[in-house]
């Protein structure tokens, strides 16, 4: 357990308190946290100030997933207690875990101010800062941290981590080789190294690395349970390999490419992938069948991640990984295997009159993307873009974020995509009557590239690998245009080089997929 047990100020408790609590803290020690919690629960009813107590059965709330209880123990004794560290610490801990890093990093800034020399407090600090998205501040920490404890894996790849989000791949990679070679076990360190190879194109050894994200935290508990093997990469004459999807919405339409090689194999390729991708992918005829996770997978000969796929069939050359066979889908009508899930015609599936242009819109990704607060520029970003005269906005924003829209009052200035939209099918139909698509780093970047519609994708200083870091142009998808910032946060400068572009690309009528 990662909790420290202060000695808080106030009166010394009664015998009988303190026997409960060493039997409790006998318990951690013994792996029995049921009869830890237990014991501080019933301890704290019969002396509710006792601060040792709060403070532990705090971090076991903590440490077995409830952090908002632990938050009820923990930020009024750090409240109580201001200059006892350890106390300190632990709130920090707690409201990272719940989803508040912001708010942790003052608390880790007294900390390390009040008691410097502890590797612990440090990365504390720099956890908060990075998951706060203050990379370069969070280095500091790091540095801190590996000063005062060489040895602490967790930060070193935290610190490869924040390396390789500020463009300093080389250096990345060299942390998390070393992180490696001290704890060879270690997934996330394994999978930031991976991230590193695979930003400087170098997939061979990439790819490798990169397998290991099925065992970090993130993804160890979500993929499926499989009794059988896990593909080689060999080919099954006649057998039958599920591909499951493990990502997001957009790995899986940018990995469907690799569907057809797979097929190639003479093996009959069954894709288990989120629901609201069945239909459209199901339409595009690339794998025998589709089925939704959490569904009963048919009998098979073996099983494979989709995101494994470049790895186990060898694709060491960026030609061979981005695979030149865009557009691989489209938008169609429902397949008769799918008509009882069939959804309506969304509102605004038909195309603009005369010669105005239909442009869509989408500045938000995901909110539960761990990038989120980088790769999403918000539609307050985008607002000159309504200026340009004889365009029709169309948003194809999903989420909470749709809401945009009202609360701005750009109701007028851009009409709601969202409207009867149930999966990416119903979205690939409103993109089919689209003249362009504007986007963040998003799915509906991803679906739009491999539909082969001309799409601007406005990404971040350092974006997701597979963007690259330079160029206007990406081997993944022939119609995107990459549209970068110049300095991290400078959504500004984006947006004014995107409506000069319009202006540019509407005004004359010889314009380009990608211009």
């Amino acid at each position: 357990m990662r909790q420290r047990t202060p000695s808080l100020p106030g009166r010394t408790p009664p015998a009988a308190h303190e026997a409960a609590f060493q039997r409790a803290l006998t318990y951690v020690r013994e792996g029995r946290i049921p009869d830890a919690m237990h014991e501080l629960t019933a301890l704290l009813e019969r002396a509710p100030t006792h601060g040792p107590a709060r403070n532990v059965l705090g971090v076991l709330r903590m440490e077995t997933g409830d952090a908002e209880g632990a938050l009820s123990l923990l930020a009024p004794l750090a409240r109580e207690t201001p200059q006892a560290a350890a106390v300190q610490v632990n709130y920090g801990n707690a409201l990272v875990a719940a989803n508040r890093a912001p708010e942790a990093i003052d608390v880790f800034a007294r900390v390390v101010a009040v008691e410097p020399a502890l590797a612990a407090n440090w990365y504390g600090f720099g956890r908060a800062l990075q998951l706060s998205g203050r990379h370069a501040e969070c280095i500091d920490a790091y540095d801190a941290v590996l000063a005062r404890d060489p040895s602490h894996i967790t930060a070193r790849a935290n610190l490869s981590a924040a390396l390789n989000f500020l463009d300093r791949f080389r250096e990345g990679e060299a942390h998390a080789r070393i992180a490696v070679q001290h704890a060879p076990h270690d997934a996330g360190a394994h999978f930031n190294l991976g991230c590193s190879l695979l930003s400087q194109q170098r997939w061979a050894e990439g790819w490798g690395e990169f397998e290991w994200r099925s065992r970090t935290p993130l993804l160890a508990t979500t993929r499926p349970a499989f009794t059988s093997p896990d593909w080689d990469g060999s080919a099954i004459a006649g057998g039958t390999l599920v591909v499951f999807a493990e990502q997001g919405f957009g790995d899986t339409l940018q990995y469907a490419r690799y569907l057809p090689l797979l097929r190639s194999l003479g093996m009959r390729v069954v894709l288990v992938c989120q629901r609201p991708l069945v239909r459209i992918l199901h339409s595009s005829g690339l794998a025998n069948e589709v089925v939704p996770l959490g569904a009963v997978i048919p009998m098979h000969t073996a099983h494979v991640s989709l995101s494994s796929v470049p790895h186990r069939l060898r694709l060491h050359t960026t030609a061979d990984v981005t695979v030149h066979n865009a557009p691989y889908l489209a938008a169609s009508a429902t397949p008769a295997s799918c008509a009882a899930s069939a959804s309506p015609t969304p509102a605004v599936a038909e195309r603009s009159s005369g010669s105005r242009r239909r442009v869509g819109l989408v500045w938000a990704g995901h909110p539960g993307h761990v990038n989120d607060v980088h790769r999403s520029c918000g539609l307050e970003s985008l607002s000159s873009l309504f200026d340009v005269p004889d365009i029709d906005w169309v948003s194809l924003q999903v989420g909470p974020r749709a809401k945009d829209r009202e609360r701005l009052g750009l109701v007028d200035h851009l009409a709601d995509g969202s409207v009867g939209v149930r999966d990416f099918a119903d979205t690939a139909r409103i993109l089919g009557t689209l003249d362009l698509v504007i986007t963040v780093d998003s799915a509906v970047a991803h679906l739009a590239g491999s539909m082969g519609i001309a799409t601007w994708v406005m990404l971040q200083h350092v974006p997701d690998w597979r963007w690259g870091l330079t160029g206007h142009t990406t081997p993944w998808y022939p119609t995107l245009h990459l549209v970068r910032q110049s300095t991290p946060g400078d959504w500004d400068g984006v947006v004014r080089a995107a409506r000069a572009s319009l202006q540019r690309r509407f005004s004359d009528s010889g314009d380009s997929a990608t211009r």
